[in-house]
Formats: structure tokens, C-alpha cells, sequence
């Protein structure tokens, strides 16, 4: 099994890009917010995530390769993605990750070679 680790940014960022001849089941998908949380301001630091799933060396276009559409993260939580199904990428294949509030979230992906 195999991690990457990203910080996120405002703008779509690749996370994880399959080599050449190889295959991997995506195992899970966890994003934290690390924004410290405002008990007076419960949605003071919150972020919406964007995930992008793009196949063999496509250009992202956000409609066809959205996987995930701005979903919000609340300061000081983690959100787990993709842990109880599979996604299988073939090689080029690539997810991209982006967030409304750069440097806000950070992402461990988790796959296995197949």
C-alpha cells in the first residue's frame, strides 16, 4: 500500500497521477480542515472541496470529471472519501483536488497496486 500527502490550494491541483504500466485501486480518501474552530462563529475557517477524477491524460473539464462538487469541510474536522468503495485508474490517470480557502485542508490519499 502506498500514501500521498498534499496541501490543498485554490487552484486543481494533481494528488496522485498513475505511472506508466501501472495500476491502482484507490483505499481511501481523507481530507482534514486544519483551521482552528470558532465556537462563536461555527463557520469562520470552512472550506469547500473539489475532487476531480480525469482519465488517461484528458484535460479536466469540471462538469464530466467532477467527483466531488464543493463539499464543505467545517474547521478542525476530517472528511473520509472514497473508503468504503474502490476506484480503479488505469495509468495517466489522475485525480485532482482543490479547495475555496487555499492551505486550509490537507489531503492523504491511500491506494494499492493492482
Amino acid at each position: 500500500m502506498a500514501i500521498a500527502t498534499q496541501q490543498i490550494t485554490n487552484t486543481p491541483t494533481v494528488l496522485k497521477q498513475v505511472a506508466a504500466g501501472e495500476r491502482i485501486a484507490v483505499t481511501t480518501m481523507m481530507v482534514c480542515n486544519t483551521a482552528t474552530f470558532d465556537p462563536s462563529n461555527p463557520t469562520s475557517g470552512q472550506c469547500n472541496l473539489t475532487v476531480y477524477i480525469i482519465p488517461q491524460n484528458a484535460s479536466r473539464t469540471s462538469a464530466l470529471h467532477t467527483m466531488v462538487n464543493q463539499i464543505t469541510v467545517p474547521a478542525g474536522e476530517t472528511v473520509y472519501l472514497f473508503d468504503n468503495e474502490r476506484i480503479v485508474l488505469e495509468e495517466t490517470d489522475r485525480i485532482e483536488v482543490s479547495s475555496s480557502i487555499p492551505e486550509n485542508l490537507t489531503c492523504l490519499l491511500s491506494w494499492m497496486d493492482i
